[in-house]
């Protein structure tokens, strides 16, 4: 009871005579110094006490059905949680997806949880960083590049997105490799193909061998002339074949009279060829995949916490 006692005389004798407030201390070096009791020339003898800060502990599904508005006021506003079994991360508890402080972030509209890395690891990060992950939905200031409307983002990252040049969408980095832009594009567009489709000018040029089948042209009218020194008849019976024709044939015949005259085996002459050139390919047209092997990651961008 006197240790209480002297407690709340301290107190309200600092918080109005040096407008700083101590607990367990008559000379309070900050606003609130809380020192643990000490006696005996600066000794802490009770070791049955519980020495530490406590800031107000609560689950997720507290803080939840919590209505309270937080806002500017209340920048800075600490909390433990303790279970995040119930409620949601939605709003301003985006970030609340584990056990662990909390403060508030009025800049942001959020609740932000303090890291518990060593300070040695902790990495920082600047609004349009782009990272690869197998984690599969939006951490930490992390957003999937999923194509969503960037109004379906919270307020901090909508303003994020916009001082980038993203307007009405993120872009969709589904099933794409990254590229680094030329000087005509624009960050965020996309292009390129998965497949290849090989046309005739992409072919080598070379010939192919192939074997031509037709036949003449059967309009090829032409002439011949007779041999000189023959004379041709017609219409005998002697020596007759059966079809009225001389046989067989000789230099001589219708009894020395005369001689079947030949054409002359000369007269050059031209005939017209008609067909198709058949070469086989062994083709069928299929599509190459002009994907290499891969390994299936998500692809985000951090539009800050």
């Amino acid at each position: 009871m006197k240790k209480q006692l002297l407690t709340i005389t301290t107190l309200v004798f600092s918080s109005f005579a040096l407008s700083q407030v101590g607990i367990n201390t008559a000379y309070p070096k900050t606003t609130l110094d809380i020192s643990a009791v000490r006696e005996n020339g600066g000794v802490i003898t009770d070791n049955s006490q519980l020495i530490g800060l406590q800031v107000p502990s609560l689950t997720r599904e507290e803080l939840t059905a919590n209505t309270a508005v937080y806002g500017n006021d209340q920048k800075g506003a600490l909390l433990f949680i303790t279970d995040i079994s119930g409620g949601n991360s939605l709003g301003q508890r985006i970030h609340i997806e584990s056990i662990g402080y909390y403060y508030f972030d009025s800049n942001n509209d959020v609740w932000q949880k303090f890291s518990q890395q060593p300070q040695a690891i902790i990495k920082s990060f600047s609004v349009g960083d782009i990272t690869h992950s197998v984690v599969n939905t939006d951490y930490e200031g992390w957003y999937l590049l999923d194509g969503r409307a960037i109004s379906s983002l919270p307020v901090n990252a909508r303003t994020a997105a916009s001082s980038l040049g993203l307007i009405a969408n993120l872009p969709d980095a589904t099933n794409r490799v990254l590229k680094t832009k030329t000087g005509t594009e624009i960050l965020g567009n996309t292009g390129g193909n998965s497949t290849l489709t090989i046309a005739r000018t992409n072919l080598p040029s070379f010939n192919i061998d192939g074997t031509v089948s037709g036949s003449t042209n059967v309009a090829g009218n032409h002439s011949h002339s007779a041999q000189s020194g023959y004379i041709l008849f017609g219409g005998t019976s002697n020596n007759n074949n059966g079809t009225g024709h001389y046989a067989p044939f000789n230099n001589v015949m219708f009894g020395g009279i005369g001689s079947i005259a030949r054409t002359n085996t000369s007269g050059a002459h031209t005939h017209s060829v008609t067909g198709t050139v058949a070469v086989p390919t062994g083709g069928s047209g299929n599509v190459l995949n002009n994907v290499q092997p891969y390994l299936a990651v998500n692809t985000f961008i951090y539009l800050g916490q």
